[in-house]
């Protein structure tokens, strides 16, 4: 499958990386070096202005983005692992269609020219993940999650496709390549049966900004790394 698993350590992780990197003060929850502020607590108040969206922290705030942005991304890779020779360079997220639907459309663009979107719908019940679109036009059906509107801390979904479910940690304020990230939605995703945990991080205005993973170990971090 040539999704997002040019981004994870497998085709299912994959379909859902664009995180962690280098910028900002790394801490001992984020090996990438991403640069998470107060990681423990429920981060700032207020939010990013980035793409217009609301202020108020809430699971569909993270998911909004009411105009298109685009920023760099930069990835980075345990050193046992070896990096392979196609990276995630940069990603385009905003307003857009998919099947005649409005969505909100997430694109990862890599350094061969191939690229990967996720699309999802953002309503006042929550948060639906409808599709994740491979290079070569088709779709991986695993990972589609649902967040509902009033998930806790400590809350978990599934997905109907596989095993794999998604927890939702917290709200938190993140750092990276010189830009604070404000109620950002951490989420925890076990891949299958936990064989990969992808830690994942969207943000008001932005979408994903961040992921980092792990097959046992740290494996791989994505993360913005500025405005473009």
């Amino acid at each position: 499958m040539k999704n997002f698993s040019k981004l994870a350590v497998s085709a299912l992780a994959l379909a859902l990386i664009a995180g962690c990197g280098g910028g900002g003060s790394g801490t001992t929850d984020n090996p990438g070096g991403g640069g998470e502020t107060n990681p423990g607590d429920g981060g700032g108040t207020g939010g990013d202005g980035g793409g217009g969206t609301p202020t108020t922290p809430s699971i569909s705030s993270c998911f909004t983005v009411n105009n298109t942005v685009s920023y760099a991304l930069k990835d980075s890779y345990s050193p046992s692992v070896t990096a392979p020779s196609v990276t995630v360079k940069r990603s385009t997220v905003g307003p857009t269609t998919y099947n005649g639907q409005a969505v909100t459309g997430q694109t990862f663009f890599h350094s061969d020219g191939t690229t990967n979107r996720d699309d999802w719908t953002v309503t006042s019940s929550g948060v639906t993940f409808i599709a994740h679109i491979n290079s070569d036009g088709t779709e991986a059906r695993d990972l589609l999650f649902s967040y509902p509107q009033n998930m806790s801390p400590g809350q978990s979904v599934t997905d109907s496709a596989s095993p794999s479910r998604a927890t939702f940690m917290r709200f938190e304020q993140v750092s990276l390549a010189g830009k604070t990230f404000s109620n950002v939605c951490r989420f925890m995703i076990y891949v299958g049966l936990g064989e990969t945990t992808l830690h994942v991080f969207y943000a008001p205005g932005y979408g994903k900004i961040m992921q980092y993973n792990y097959a046992v170990t740290f494996v791989r971090s994505v993360e913005y790394n500025g405005d473009l």
